[in-house]
């Protein structure tokens, strides 16, 4: 599969007349330039690891506040089970 790819990116190139510049050299996170083939592998890891995996923060406050399983102190949640099974119903008619 993966020469297949290579061929497929080959091609592209001859027909763009384009390729895409390889990256030798990245820096880390405090501002290190980094040159080491590897070291320039794993700081690119690390910052795709990071992209898709962002460190975010949540405010307690407002995780107490949600209803815990649909339910809070007032009473069931806005959705009941009628208004579920209508739509369902609607599905269904929809579908066929």
């Amino acid at each position: 599969m993966q020469k297949k790819t290579k061929e497929i990116y080959d091609s592209v190139r001859k027909i763009t007349g384009k390729s895409a510049p390889r990256v030798r050299i990245v820096k880390d996170r405090n501002g290190v330039v980094l040159t080491d083939q590897d070291n320039v592998k794993e700081r690119w890891q690390e910052h795709f690891c990071d992209l898709n995996n962002p460190k975010t923060s949540s405010d307690e406050k407002v995780l107490d506040e949600c209803p815990v399983g649909g339910r809070s102190a007032e009473g069931p949640a806005g959705v009941v089970r009628e208004e579920i099974q209508a739509v369902i119903n609607r599905l269904k008619k929809s579908g066929q």
